[in-house]
Order: C-alpha cells, then sequence, then structure tokens
C-alpha cells in the first residue's frame, strides 16, 4: 500500500512543478510581448517612411466639393459670401513628432487617420485633446495588383463585415466626426459596397469625405441616398511634391472656392507639405477662409457634439 501510495504522489508533484513552469513562462512571455509593444508605440515612423496615399492617382475634377442633404445646408451670417477652403491631412498615425508640427501650425486643419498605425492611439488621442476634427481614414480596396493589401472595406466584404467594421471603428474612436478613404478606386466605384458603407455610416451618425482617387466613385451618391452628409474632395495639393506642383494645386484650390463657394482638399504628413501649410497660415489671401470639415458643412451653425459624442 505505501508504495502505490508514493507512485501516485510523485504525478501529482510532476504535475504541480509542470503547472508552474508554465504560470512563470507565461507570465514572462505576456511582459516581453508588452516592452515589444511599448517600444513600437514609442518609436515614431519618419516622414519619408510614412504609408503614402499617392500610390493611386486622383480625379480631382472642377466640380462643387460638397453634397450634402437639403435639410443640413445651413449658412452662417460669418461665412456667407466667403469662399471657404477645408484641407484634410490625411494618412496620419504614423508619428506623434508630425503630429505636433501640424497643430503648431495656426490653419484650421482636419486630421484623417488611419486605424492600425503605430502611433493611432496616441495621434487621435491628441487630435481629441486639442480639438482637432478627427476622420477615420478608412483602408478601402484599390484597382491594381501594386498595393497594399491590408484595406478593412473591399468589394468582396458583406454587408455584416463592413457594418461591422465601421461600428468598430467608431467604437474605438467615437470623437471622429466620420470617414474618408485611404485608397480604395475599387471600392468607392463599387455601387453595391458604397451602399452598404453608407448604411453603417448612417448609423453612426457621421458624416463622409470621398477622396476621389477614382473619377468613377459613386460615393458621394450613395451617401446622398442614405442622407449622409458627404463631400468629395477636389484638390491634392502634394501628390508630387515638387514646389511647381504644389503651387498650381494651391492655385487651383482657391480657384475652385471662389467658383463654388467652398473646396476641400487633400495634404500630407510630409515635410514639404508642412512649409506649404505654414505659408498658407502665414499669407492672407483676400476673400478665402480657411476652415475645419465641421465648419464647411454646417457653416459654424453646429458644435462638434452634434457629429460626435
Amino acid at each position: 500500500m505505501k508504495t502505490r501510495s508514493r507512485r501516485a504522489i510523485i504525478p501529482f508533484w510532476l504535475l504541480l512543478v509542470a503547472a508552474a513552469w508554465a504560470a512563470g513562462y507565461s507570465v514572462a512571455a505576456w511582459r516581453n510581448a508588452q516592452i515589444a509593444g511599448e517600444r513600437i508605440t514609442n518609436t515614431d515612423i519618419p516622414p519619408d517612411r510614412m504609408i503614402p496615399e499617392n500610390q493611386e492617382r486622383p480625379a480631382s475634377p472642377d466640380a462643387p466639393s460638397v453634397a450634402i442633404p437639403a435639410s443640413q445646408d445651413r449658412t452662417s451670417p460669418g461665412s456667407q459670401g466667403y469662399p471657404r477652403v477645408a484641407i484634410i491631412v490625411d494618412d496620419m498615425g504614423s508619428s506623434m513628432r508630425v503630429a505636433r508640427d501640424l497643430a503648431a501650425v495656426p490653419l484650421p486643419l482636419t486630421w484623417a487617420v488611419i486605424p492600425g498605425q503605430p502611433r493611432t492611439e496616441d495621434v487621435a488621442a491628441f487630435a481629441r485633446e486639442k480639438e482637432i476634427p478627427m476622420l477615420i481614414h478608412m483602408p478601402m480596396e484599390p484597382v491594381g495588383d501594386g498595393y497594399d493589401k491590408n484595406f478593412l472595406i473591399g468589394v468582396k466584404s458583406s454587408d455584416d463585415i463592413v457594418r461591422e467594421e465601421v461600428r468598430r471603428v467608431f467604437l474605438l474612436y467615437p470623437w471622429a466626426i466620420g470617414m474618408n478613404n485611404h485608397m480604395g478606386s475599387r471600392a468607392t466605384a463599387d455601387r453595391d459596397t458604397m451602399r452598404s458603407l453608407m448604411k453603417a455610416v448612417k448609423t453612426a451618425g457621421k458624416i463622409f469625405v470621398d477622396s476621389k482617387t477614382t473619377a468613377l466613385s459613386v460615393a458621394v451618391e450613395e451617401a446622398r441616398e442614405a442622407g449622409v452628409p458627404a463631400l468629395a474632395s477636389s484638390v491634392f495639393l502634394d501628390h508630387e511634391s515638387t514646389p511647381e506642383y504644389m503651387a498650381t494645386q494651391r492655385e487651383r484650390m482657391f480657384r475652385l472656392a471662389r467658383k463654388h463657394g467652398r473646396v476641400v482638399a487633400i495634404i500630407h504628413p510630409r515635410p514639404k507639405s508642412l512649409e506649404l501649410l505654414r505659408r498658407l497660415a502665414e499669407t492672407p489671401f483676400g476673400d478665402v477662409r480657411f476652415v475645419t470639415l465641421p465648419e464647411l458643412i454646417y457653416n459654424g451653425n453646429e458644435p462638434m457634439r452634434r457629429l460626435a459624442p
């Protein structure tokens, strides 16, 4: 009996030792992962290594940039009669240093932050702290094979997937005023995909901005059908980083603003683009007024809490 009891006790102790070792290994692994995550979080990606958006050539026809349901289109006495320009800074989320530099520019801007970037959480929280309007820069499927395939919304995405992706990003960043597309030349041209997307955006109570990476986009049409306040960009200020190109696009931005009364332009967090924004802030342009995206849509009559909790 004693021999049998001892034999039974030995496996029991072996199990205890194995369990203790496994627990210690799990804690160590968790801590190593945490440390690695902290290293990533605390590292800025240089501007020249940020995810580029200019892989897709912008489609920016000379057309009004805003398509807003009539019930939403109000006029503010303070802005009536002045051409207005809203500039969106796309591709935010890779660098806190760039975010701080942009926040220091005395110019009304709206940031578009890509989900899942190394500093997305920090940049989004910083935008909220500084009361800078923020869009979710949602990765969408582009045309062609030479692009990043890590998009969240594509032409094969089911209604449930689209709805869940939209719900998830606004749950993470409820202060975001809306969404615009990162890439997306295939997705925004697909009517079924845009119909599903706009239903989800409408449910979230947000706005949508079409980055116009394709002239075939139906995003604004579907937004109008769904009752979503929607805008389309008309100018990419820095698709090319040469001084000549950016100067031409700057003048085009002003011309369209004076022609249509308001215009949306897109720029990116790059050194030369930051220089352009600083020059715009320092130089008077007569009748043109720079505004944020909510001010452009609601003409200054609606507080941001109308768009985000």
